[in-house]
């Protein structure tokens, strides 16, 4: 018997999720089946953090690429410190996995060394040479391993011109503190190391101004991890003229500086 939806959202995930749990694991039963949230089994499980129910159902068949209306994944719910569920989902959605006490997020000049750095990394992950803009800092983000040390991802970002007294009408006006390019191998992206980034540089702004706000001109499919971090999209997105894909629609956004990071 299919279970009804009510009030307090009985759902099918987590109807199947109970049935796991208690070991009743019945033969031929849809394991990624979802809710009309898209929840699975394997979102719910790892959501409340049972790494032996992931296993169960990953074993089974789960999926752990899939998304539910939010567009999050089982990983995507796992809870800060739910260390050995992220680990297991991570490593089946097929990508390479980087533990974070094995990545080491450095702060570093624009020297001529690091803008080829910047370069050379930029156009790996994009198609594209972009360089540190002038009056930019920039972070590096490598993964330590005993015998290799490897640059897996890096951002760039300007501090506000507090002299300016006004931002005039440009958008990325210097009046404003602003991430100008982040860019983490494919490989190692849904790792949580663009969020670490991003943070680490939000902390940065505002021990530098507590009153502007920090903006981005984000490309089109970025938008929505920079809205899970706060940034508010300002105006419609915008067609330009790169003839490269990934920055052929760009979205201007802003986030305020008062909000906790």
């Amino acid at each position: 018997m299919m279970p009804t939806y009510t009030k307090d959202r009985v759902i099918i995930s987590t109807i199947y999720y109970n049935c796991c749990a208690a070991g009743n694991f019945r033969h031929g039963a849809d394991v990624n089946v979802a809710d009309l949230w898209k929840f699975t089994p394997l979102h719910e499980a790892a959501a409340k953090g049972k790494l032996e129910i992931c296993k169960l159902l990953l074993k089974h068949g789960a999926d752990a690429t899939k998304k539910n209306k939010d567009g999050n994944t089982p990983l995507d719910l796992v809870k800060e410190g739910d260390h050995d569920v992220a680990d297991l989902l991570r490593n089946n959605q097929g990508r390479n996995f980087t533990p974070l006490h094995l990545v080491e997020i450095k702060k570093e000049g624009r020297t001529n060394p690091n803008r080829t750095k910047f370069r050379k990394l930029s156009r790996e992950v994009c198609g594209e040479v972009c360089d540190i803009p002038e009056n930019n800092s920039v972070i590096f983000v490598y993964e330590k391993r005993p015998s290799k040390v490897s640059l897996i991802g890096e951002i760039s970002y300007q501090f506000c011109h507090l002299k300016m007294a006004s931002p005039g009408s440009n958008f990325d006006s210097e009046y404003y503190s602003q991430i100008t390019f982040m860019f983490v191998k494919e490989d190692y992206q849904l790792q949580g190391i663009g969020k670490k980034l991003v943070k680490k540089v939000l902390n940065e702004f505002k021990s530098h101004d507590k009153i502007r706000p920090i903006r981005i001109q984000s490309a089109g499919r970025a938008v929505g991890f920079f809205e899970k971090l706060g940034f508010v999209k300002e105006g419609e997105i915008m067609e330009t003229v790169c003839g490269i894909s990934v920055f052929r629609f760009m979205q201007n956004m802003e986030r305020p500086i008062t909000m906790p990071t």
